[in-house]
């Protein structure tokens, strides 16, 4: 069972919290409301409820706090205030009549105030919900997506399709008679179309993969068949282009991601042996 994110963990104790002020609202609506209640009853019941929503509202940026929340608070203090300042007067709530806050308002009585605050109140806390998200300092950061946008941006696509066609050219020229070459052609025009719009590491394997290949094909059979030598000048030029376009995309990647995170980060560099990828300026001989 996977584990829960510090988020949800977060939320569902918000909810605790929201449901223990539910309950303690219920109380101290029937202590307010009932004549039989001493002031001290009352006044405990406000004490009780205001320190679960404080409780809620710590607990909360100051920014995201809901309006019922001070509003509540407010209320009660006053609430409390008046019960000190007349200790032997008995508010009773029959003698008003119970209208929505904004009307209720205009009455002086508190008791009759903070009932009808706590009855408009209800369906925000009801429906009061944590819309928080996870903080982008500790979300994933997603490489192959910030390798994606420059990628689409590039001319890589385009020079892996030129790449194909020069294969193309290759196989159906009939000038290579070895059967394992020309399935292992066929094999790199598969991989390149499985692979090359992929991530980072298959971008650039198959980009390994290609030229690897090619320059063992050059090596072999360019000297030989001089049509041959023509078109893998062609795939050369190519390559070349490839390799250049690749490390632009690789550097625009690299700097995005920096300037987007709070740390220097290996990005999208290192080989299992810990050297740098496309970092030696390296030739491609496919020339015989």
């Amino acid at each position: 069972m996977s584990q829960k994110s510090s988020v949800e963990v977060f939320r569902q104790s918000l909810d605790k919290r929201l449901d223990n002020i539910k309950d303690s609202l219920e109380k101290l609506k029937v202590a307010i409301i009932s004549v039989k209640n001493s002031t001290d009853i009352k006044i405990v019941a406000c004490q009780d409820t205001v320190q679960k929503v404080e409780l809620l509202k710590e607990s909360i940026a100051p920014d995201l706090c809901p309006a019922w929340i001070p509003e509540l608070i407010n209320v009660i203090d006053n609430f409390v205030k008046s019960c000190y300042a007349h200790e032997q007067s008995k508010f009773e709530i029959g003698n008003y009549s119970v209208l929505p806050c904004n009307e209720g308002k205009q009455s002086t009585d508190p008791s009759l105030l903070l009932f009808n605050t706590i009855i408009e109140c209800a369906p925000h806390i009801e429906n009061q919900t944590w819309d928080f998200i996870e903080s982008p300092k500790t979300q994933p950061i997603d490489f192959d997506a910030y390798f994606q946008k420059y990628y689409d941006e590039s001319r890589l696509p385009e020079l892996f399709d030129i790449l194909i066609g020069h294969i193309q050219v290759i196989i159906e020229s009939e000038q290579i008679n070895d059967i394992r070459i020309i399935t292992q052609l066929q094999k790199l025009i598969n991989t390149i179309k499985r692979n090359a719009r992929g991530s980072y590491f298959s971008t650039y394997a198959t980009f390994e993969f290609a030229t690897s290949l090619l320059k063992n094909i050059a090596l072999e059979y360019a000297g030989s068949v001089p049509v041959l030598g023509e078109i893998m000048r062609a795939v050369k030029k190519t390559m070349d282009e490839f390799k250049e376009e690749f490390e632009t995309v690789q550097q625009k990647t690299a700097a995005d991601i920096k300037n987007n995170i709070d740390a220097d980060l290996p990005v999208l560099r290192y080989t299992p042996s810990g050297t740098l990828l496309l970092e030696e300026k390296r030739t491609l001989n496919l020339e015989a």
